[in-house]
């Protein structure tokens, strides 16, 4: 009994641990609307698939990509959590990692 229980335990600790690291996903994508505030907040990028990311305005580099991204038209893939942050009213998706290329 006490074997079965470990496992569930186990189980449902493993499906925990995978949802935790959940991603919107795409591949080839481009940037198709950049959004910011003054005072450096935080920066909306919305994805040629519909789907919208944002980073802290304090991430200067990365800041720094979207904005190159943007105005070259450069694809990539993109990995946003899967969590929806609320963001100045608009629902949006933390911005994690990009692989960018031509």
């Amino acid at each position: 009994m006490k074997g079965i229980l470990a496992g569930l335990v186990f189980i449902c600790l493993s499906g925990m641990s995978l949802s935790a690291n959940a991603w919107v996903y795409g591949e080839n994508l481009t940037i198709v609307e950049v959004t910011e505030w003054q005072d450096d907040g935080e920066v909306l990028f919305k994805l040629s698939s519909g789907t919208i990311c944002w980073i802290p305005g304090a991430e200067k580099k990365m800041y720094s990509l979207v904005l190159s991204m943007f105005a070259t038209g450069i694809k990539g893939h993109f990995h946003c959590h899967d969590v929806e942050d609320n963001i100045v009213g608009v629902p949006a998706h933390r911005f994690h990692r990009v692989v960018a290329f031509r």
